[in-house]
């Protein structure tokens, strides 16, 4: 990954740019563990961890590609295992 100086965030200034303001902790979550597979690109100088606008607009855009179709039915719940189970054959690659 090439990165510019004047192209790096910290992790703080990341959690920022980020719609609903994310503690710098969930980026290194992120950088380190990663969601649905898929990790923030990420650069460490001098013990500090930077990332920049462009690896977080990648990694969003993947995440939402990747993360698995939920239902959320607004039916009494007696009845959501009986939905599932109908609708899991469908859902089956």
């Amino acid at each position: 990954m090439n990165f510019d100086s004047k192209d790096l965030i910290t992790l703080a200034e990341a959690g920022q740019i980020i719609p609903g303001k994310r503690d710098p902790s969930t980026i290194w979550r992120w950088i380190n563990v990663g969601r649905y597979g898929i990790r923030l690109k990420s650069l460490e100088v001098g013990g500090v961890t930077y990332t920049t606008r462009t690896a977080i607009q990648e990694f969003c855009e993947a995440v939402t590609a990747a993360k698995p179709l939920v239902f959320n039915l607004p039916v009494a719940s007696s009845r959501r295992g009986n939905i599932r189970r109908t609708l899991s054959p469908m859902m089956s690659p």
